[in-house]
């Protein structure tokens, strides 16, 4: 029971924070201005994470790769949490593991 409701929350957290960074990253892709009120609690919400990566991570192809990378990133932490949680990740190989947490990150919103 409590298993489950820990994932829930692990994982509307990772989901609502991955989001936000995938809105930043189509926003500045797009060229859409972060003037409205949605492009500023997009820039609130994640600047605490993006500017400090962005010393570290340049773009690529004029796209923002520290935007794109942590939304990635956080996605593989939740399905490596969830996968801890169920008991699934002492059972199997490690390294199979982490390209199945790689690939089904990718596959997530």
């Amino acid at each position: 029971m409590l298993a489950s409701l820990f994932l829930t929350v692990v994982e509307t957290l990772g989901g609502l924070l991955s989001g936000v960074l995938l809105a930043r990253f189509v926003m500045q892709w797009q060229r859409i201005s972060f003037r409205n009120p949605i492009g500023q609690f997009v820039v609130a919400t994640t600047d605490w994470l993006v500017l400090p990566l962005r010393r570290f991570i340049p773009g690529l192809f004029g796209l923002d790769m520290a935007s794109l990378l942590p939304a990635w990133v956080v996605q593989v932490l939740v399905v490596f949490v969830a996968l801890g949680v169920r008991g699934i990740i002492g059972v199997a190989d490690p390294l199979s593991m982490l390209v199945v947490m790689w690939g089904w990150a990718c596959s997530k919103p």
